[in-house]
């Protein structure tokens, strides 16, 4: 595989191109109209893969909650990761482990209602909950998890609260 360089095309596609910026590949053929990001090489078991986060599309039938996307070296797709409907990829991060796993930042879909009333403050809402996944890639089970609920207390944002009952990104 070449030096990978990535550059954004209007399409809304990561392309790769060589160091002297030629184009080697274009994901439109492959993926619609679908933004492609977190374009990056990844070695799983010791072969080389395009991974990229396919973003969401309730327009497209196919992976229409996204996925995280691994591309053989003929650029075809090898195997995709995805999280059950309840949850939503996080665009940033599709990592392969050294272990044959795979690492997904992910935001609960169905924001949870959260009430925080404190001293002279009040506020309810939607709250939106990031966390990550480890997810083995043989047999698709959940290795671990962890949800920022669980751990940091939305006490201790530094993020205001909106007051339109916009979800609260409160990290």
């Amino acid at each position: 595989m070449p030096a990978w360089v990535e550059a954004d095309a209007p399409e809304t596609q990561t392309c790769p191109l060589t160091a002297r910026q030629e184009l080697v590949w274009s994901g439109a053929g492959l993926f619609p109209g679908r933004p492609v990001l977190d374009f990056k090489v990844s070695t799983l078991n010791a072969t080389p893969y395009l991974s990229l986060v396919l973003y969401e599309s309730h327009m497209d039938r196919v992976l229409p909650n996204g996925a995280g996307v691994l591309l053989d070296s003929s650029y075809q797709e090898a195997m995709n990761v995805t999280l059950p409907p309840e949850l939503r990829l996080n665009i940033h991060e599709f990592s392969l482990l050294d272990d044959g796993s795979a690492a997904i930042i992910l935001f609960d879909k169905e924001s949870q209602e959260e009430d925080l009333s404190t001293g002279n403050s009040s506020w309810s809402g939607p709250l939106i909950s990031n966390g990550f996944r480890e997810i083995d890639l043989r047999s698709r089970e959940t290795l671990f998890e962890w949800n920022s609920s669980d751990h940091v207390w939305i006490y201790e944002s530094t993020h205001p609260a909106p007051a339109n009952g916009t979800p609260w990104d409160y990290l």
